[in-house]
């Protein structure tokens, strides 16, 4: 028999598992689309930024009203917005009636990267006093810069009772190193650096456009179409994660941000002159202000293994408390009580690779708040 002759016999055999290939597919996608909705649609070609859009006085916001699904090789966590484009439920603007109005301000750790918003730590104190209506405007990125813009946009809409600022080490140099300033520091007083209203063509964006461009070009129309081909693109960027995990090459992770001596300096001359504004803000809108100083988790899991770590992370607590008791401002520093915890449990209250908390560490935090509230007397103590 003949080559030709063996590929025609062959031929409908081919077709007919080509084709059962072909439904298969077809149906794992109309399944994955039915049961996993928006899991698998994590890249929109008409969002340059994600799930962030362009405001024209802050600069990059929560884009309001997306659901996103987020994962890695240690969590897989839904990201809701609301309307105001804050994670969480939606926000009545009128405070409801007998209870504590708690607006937070913070980044990512306060946002909740990596645990459900049900487990961070606002959401877990709300549940512990119900008294209290806790407000999450944490936003990954963001410094004190943006929260004081945020502040001055919301505080007058959500008339807090508390504002609560949850300060990270990298808000020190974000503001430094960032090229899209909001403020400086002149004569000692604190100055807004005026800007035209900010639009997405803004030069801070040109990076993030450039990588929107990038994955558009990469990606193709499969891989941000079709839920079966992020499936498979998924099992074996998992199966990749195992790998390197069995290797130890996953036990180590990097974190920039050093500053030298000059920058150092007049990053603290900022940071102060943020907080009092940050405080005068909320004391005019008769809200009291509270500052909590956020541990890093080589601060408190000493047998993690990070590299590069800027020397500040290790000075934030002696600074922001000092400053924080120079100035009246009461100050939240949990970071002997988590110690003490892990200690004690031995559990980690970070995620090993990605760093932010986990649940663990968000329900900790949650019960230090309550107990440091109740000593500020912003609570009353338990019954009995």
């Amino acid at each position: 028999m003949t080559v030709a002759s063996r590929v025609r016999q062959a031929l409908p055999a081919f077709a007919l598992a080509a084709a059962s290939l072909a439904i298969l597919a077809l149906l794992l996608e109309v399944a994955l689309r039915l049961f996993w909705g928006g899991y698998y649609e994590k890249f929109d070609p008409n969002r340059p930024f994600g799930e962030y859009e362009v405001h024209p006085v802050r600069g990059l916001v929560l884009a309001p009203n997306i659901e996103r699904f987020d994962w890695n090789r240690e969590y897989q966590v839904w990201r809701r917005h609301n309307s105001l484009g804050f994670r969480g439920p939606e926000i009545a603007i009128e405070k409801p009636p007998g209870r504590t109005r708690v607006l937070v301000l913070g980044d990512s750790m306060t946002y909740g990267v990596g645990v459900e918003y049900e487990e961070t730590f606002g959401a877990v104190l709300e549940t512990l006093a119900p008294r209290l209506q806790v407000i999450n405007t944490g936003v990954p990125g963001y410094c004190g810069e943006q929260q004081l813009l945020l502040l001055e946009e919301f505080i007058g809409r959500l008339s807090p009772d508390v504002v609560l600022v949850a300060y990270f080490w990298n808000d020190l140099w974000a503001p430094v190193q960032g090229n899209l300033r909001h403020f400086e520091v002149r004569d000692g007083a604190l100055h807004r650096i005026p800007h035209e209203p900010i639009t997405a063509q803004h030069p801070a964006f040109a990076g993030l456009r450039e990588k929107h461009e990038q994955r558009l070009r990469g990606y193709g129309f499969l891989s941000y179409q079709s839920h079966l081909y992020r499936f498979l693109s998924d099992r074996f960027k998992l199966l990749g994660y195992a790998i390197r995990d069995l290797r130890g090459e996953a036990t180590e992770v990097e974190s920039g941000g050093e500053l030298d001596e000059s920058e150092e300096a007049a990053a603290w001359e900022l940071s102060y002159a943020l907080l009092r504004a940050q405080r005068d803000l909320a004391h005019a809108h008769g809200a009291r202000f509270v500052v909590l100083v956020v541990p890093d988790q080589v601060q408190v899991e000493p047998d993690v293994k990070v590299y590069e770590v800027p020397r500040v992370l290790w000075g934030i607590q002696e600074h922001v408390v000092g400053f924080a008791r120079r100035e009246g401002i009461p100050v939240i520093d949990p970071l002997e009580t988590m110690r003490a915890i892990r200690e004690r449990e031995g559990l980690p209250q970070y995620h090993r690779i990605d760093r932010h908390w986990n649940r663990v560490g968000h329900r900790h935090m949650a019960e230090v708040l309550l107990a440091e509230l109740r000593r500020l007397a912003i609570l009353p103590p338990p019954a009995g």
